[in-house]
Protein backbone atom coordinates (compact mmCIF):
# COMPACT_ATOMS: atom_id res chain seq x y z
CA UNK A 1 0.00 0.00 0.00
CA UNK A 2 1.27 3.47 -0.88
CA UNK A 3 2.34 5.85 1.84
CA UNK A 4 -0.47 8.44 2.27
CA UNK A 5 2.14 11.15 2.87
CA UNK A 6 3.53 10.58 -0.63
CA UNK A 7 0.84 12.85 -2.10
CA UNK A 8 2.25 15.71 -0.02
CA UNK A 9 5.78 15.38 -1.36
CA UNK A 10 6.76 17.84 -4.10
CA UNK A 11 8.02 16.34 -7.33
CA UNK A 12 11.76 15.92 -7.64
CA UNK A 13 13.64 17.11 -10.73
CA UNK A 14 13.78 13.48 -11.88
CA UNK A 15 10.02 13.10 -11.49
CA UNK A 16 9.36 16.37 -13.32
CA UNK A 17 11.60 15.10 -16.13
CA UNK A 18 9.70 11.81 -16.19
CA UNK A 19 6.36 13.61 -16.40
CA UNK A 20 7.68 15.95 -19.10
CA UNK A 21 8.98 13.01 -21.13
CA UNK A 22 5.62 11.25 -20.93
CA UNK A 23 3.73 14.41 -21.96
CA UNK A 24 5.97 14.68 -25.04
CA UNK A 25 5.73 10.99 -25.95
CA UNK A 26 3.70 9.17 -28.57
CA UNK A 27 1.48 7.83 -25.77
CA UNK A 28 -0.49 11.09 -25.71
CA UNK A 29 -2.39 12.98 -28.44
CA UNK A 30 -0.35 15.48 -30.44
CA UNK A 31 -2.06 18.42 -28.72
CA UNK A 32 -1.36 17.20 -25.19
CA UNK A 33 -0.18 19.86 -22.74
CA UNK A 34 3.54 20.13 -22.12
CA UNK A 35 4.88 20.45 -18.57
CA UNK A 36 4.90 24.26 -18.61
CA UNK A 37 1.28 24.45 -19.78
CA UNK A 38 0.25 21.74 -17.29
CA UNK A 39 1.81 23.76 -14.47
CA UNK A 40 -0.25 26.82 -15.44
CA UNK A 41 -3.38 24.72 -15.84
CA UNK A 42 -2.99 23.12 -12.41
CA UNK A 43 -2.31 26.53 -10.86
CA UNK A 44 -5.59 27.78 -12.33
CA UNK A 45 -7.46 24.75 -11.01
CA UNK A 46 -6.24 25.17 -7.44
CA UNK A 47 -6.52 28.97 -7.38
CA UNK A 48 -10.09 29.03 -8.64
CA UNK A 49 -13.07 29.60 -6.37
CA UNK A 50 -14.55 26.10 -6.79
CA UNK A 51 -13.11 22.62 -6.39
CA UNK A 52 -12.93 20.77 -9.69
CA UNK A 53 -12.77 16.98 -9.84
CA UNK A 54 -9.95 15.37 -11.86
CA UNK A 55 -12.56 13.69 -14.06
CA UNK A 56 -13.58 17.18 -15.20
CA UNK A 57 -10.14 18.70 -15.84
CA UNK A 58 -8.00 15.71 -16.81
CA UNK A 59 -9.32 15.26 -20.38
CA UNK A 60 -8.09 18.78 -21.20
CA UNK A 61 -4.56 17.75 -20.21
CA UNK A 62 -4.47 15.06 -22.86
CA UNK A 63 -6.14 17.02 -25.66
CA UNK A 64 -7.45 20.56 -25.93
CA UNK A 65 -10.13 19.82 -28.46
CA UNK A 66 -11.06 16.19 -27.92
CA UNK A 67 -12.76 15.65 -24.57
CA UNK A 68 -12.73 11.89 -25.08
CA UNK A 69 -8.98 11.75 -25.76
CA UNK A 70 -6.80 9.98 -23.26
CA UNK A 71 -3.25 8.87 -22.81
CA UNK A 72 -2.35 5.40 -24.05
CA UNK A 73 -0.54 4.08 -21.02
CA UNK A 74 1.70 1.08 -21.57
CA UNK A 75 0.24 -0.66 -18.52
CA UNK A 76 -1.57 -0.05 -15.25
CA UNK A 77 1.67 0.66 -13.40
CA UNK A 78 2.55 3.46 -15.81
CA UNK A 79 -0.96 4.90 -15.56
CA UNK A 80 -0.79 4.94 -11.76
CA UNK A 81 2.70 6.46 -11.79
CA UNK A 82 1.85 9.28 -14.22
CA UNK A 83 -1.46 10.05 -12.51
CA UNK A 84 0.30 10.14 -9.14
CA UNK A 85 2.87 12.59 -10.53
CA UNK A 86 0.15 14.87 -11.92
CA UNK A 87 -1.84 14.78 -8.67
CA UNK A 88 1.24 15.32 -6.51
CA UNK A 89 2.17 18.31 -8.64
CA UNK A 90 -1.35 19.70 -8.20
CA UNK A 91 -1.18 19.22 -4.42
CA UNK A 92 2.27 20.84 -4.31
CA UNK A 93 0.97 23.93 -6.11
CA UNK A 94 -2.09 23.99 -3.84
CA UNK A 95 0.05 23.76 -0.74
CA UNK A 96 2.45 26.48 -1.85
CA UNK A 97 -0.36 28.87 -2.82
CA UNK A 98 -2.18 28.15 0.43
CA UNK A 99 0.73 28.32 2.85
CA UNK A 100 3.19 30.75 1.29
CA UNK A 101 1.99 32.19 -2.01
CA UNK A 102 5.01 34.46 -2.37
CA UNK A 103 7.16 31.33 -2.72
CA UNK A 104 5.21 30.08 -5.73
CA UNK A 105 7.31 29.91 -8.87
CA UNK A 106 5.74 28.75 -12.12
CA UNK A 107 7.60 26.15 -14.14
CA UNK A 108 8.84 28.04 -17.17
CA UNK A 109 11.07 26.75 -19.92
CA UNK A 110 14.19 28.79 -20.31
CA UNK A 111 14.45 30.12 -23.82
CA UNK A 112 17.25 28.84 -25.94
CA UNK A 113 19.46 31.46 -27.53
CA UNK A 114 17.31 33.20 -30.08
CA UNK A 115 18.43 34.41 -33.42
CA UNK A 116 17.45 37.95 -34.35
CA UNK A 117 14.94 36.66 -36.92
CA UNK A 118 13.47 33.99 -34.59
CA UNK A 119 9.73 34.44 -34.01
CA UNK A 120 9.20 32.05 -31.13
CA UNK A 121 6.67 33.10 -28.49
CA UNK A 122 8.13 34.75 -25.41
CA UNK A 123 8.96 32.80 -22.28
CA UNK A 124 5.91 31.88 -20.21
CA UNK A 125 3.44 31.75 -23.08
CA UNK A 126 2.60 28.07 -22.59
CA UNK A 127 2.18 28.58 -18.84
CA UNK A 128 -0.22 31.47 -19.46
CA UNK A 129 -2.16 29.44 -22.02
CA UNK A 130 -2.53 26.67 -19.46
CA UNK A 131 -3.76 29.11 -16.85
Amino acid sequence: MADPRALDEPLSETELDELETFLASDAVPHDCMDLEMLDGYLAAIVSGPDAIQPSEWLPQVWSEGNKSAAAAFANNDQAQKIMALVLRHLVGIQRTLGESPTRFKPLLYLPEEKKSDDRQPPEGTAWCEGY
